[in-house]
């Protein structure tokens, strides 16, 4: 599933409590993801920025999926390819 927000802007929450925001690259079978065009945000702390990163996917709490993603149509497209 994740594979299909490939090309969106999504929030990733891991563990530590920091929230990266990025445009989902890629994701691999383990769901390791790159992101471009990234924001770090931890708690009490001041934003970080950088144009590439890569989070290892056993980090991974929870992903946050924008409102004006049509999930059903993301998948539909994907699975269409």
């Amino acid at each position: 599933f994740v594979k299909a927000l490939v090309g969106s802007r999504v929030d990733f929450e891991l563990r530590g409590g920091a929230i990266v925001r990025g445009v989902l690259e890629s994701v691999d079978a383990m769901m390791n993801c790159k992101l471009i065009k990234v924001r770090w945000k931890k708690k009490g702390q001041t934003a970080k920025y950088a144009e590439y990163s890569h989070i290892p996917g056993r980090q991974i709490v929870y992903i946050h999926i924008p409102d004006e993603i049509d999930v059903s149509k993301k998948l539909d497209s994907f699975f269409s390819r």
